[in-house]
């Protein structure tokens, strides 16, 4: 081993050491992707956070639901019905910016369409054409559970 003259450690020692650091890492973190857990858990945090603040109810808003700052899309699905499944409808510049800030969009749209979160458009793009309202055109769909 390398370290052995600045650790004074024997050689079976440092890979006894190297063995213990590695099963703590395991045991702390695990042995998937922790980028693409992180790209799942920080989507999801969005959408908890302004799932019912940013994004305006589709098909039936009310003038009460306006105006809407920053408005990050449109949203599928009610409160009043706990059968519905919540629908994100998002704009890109807000995916881009905000939903997958701090990682490369393509990467992220994978991830969370691995993780059934995005749907992908019919030429596999992420990018979809889904709904137009007056306030523009909705162009990727997330999927997720979020707390009412």
């Amino acid at each position: 081993m390398l370290s052995g003259h600045v650790t004074g450690w024997a050689a079976q020692e440092c890979r006894d050491a190297i063995q213990h650091n590695f099963n703590a890492w395991v045991k702390e973190f695990g042995t998937g992707n922790r980028e693409f857990k992180q790209m799942v858990e920080q989507a999801e945090a969005f959408l908890s956070s302004f799932g019912f603040s940013r994004y305006l109810p589709y098909p039936n808003s009310d003038e009460r639901d306006l105006p809407i700052k920053d408005l990050a899309g449109y949203r599928k699905g009610s409160i009043r019905n706990e059968d519905d499944e919540f629908r994100f409808y998002t704009f890109p510049h807000v995916f881009e910016g905000e939903i997958a800030q701090g990682f490369n969009p393509s990467h992220f749209a994978r991830a969370l369409s691995a993780a059934g979160m995005l749907e992908a458009g019919n030429d596999r793009r992420y990018k979809k054409k889904a709904l137009r309202q007056n306030w523009g055109e909705a162009a990727c769909f997330l999927r997720a559970d979020v707390p009412a």
